[in-house]
């Protein structure tokens, strides 16, 4: 889905050499999540049962 590549490629681009090694593997495990999880997670107000996730979701909403 084009709106999810783009939102997880411009966060890669801007914000992951810069994140924390938690932070990295947080959006490395949410890039495991299949298309409809992360639309849930992404592009809706859905909050994962994992605080990491959640908290790079939160970045990735707000940052971009």
């Amino acid at each position: 889905m084009r709106e999810l590549d783009e939102l997880l490629i411009k966060y890669f681009d801007c914000h992951y050499q810069q994140s924390s090694v938690r932070e990295q593997k947080a959006f490395r495990d949410l890039l495991e999540y299949n298309d409809p999880e992360l639309v849930e997670l992404l592009l809706t107000s859905h909050v994962s049962e994992l605080k990491p996730i959640n908290n790079i979701i939160k970045k990735i909403k707000h940052k971009l």
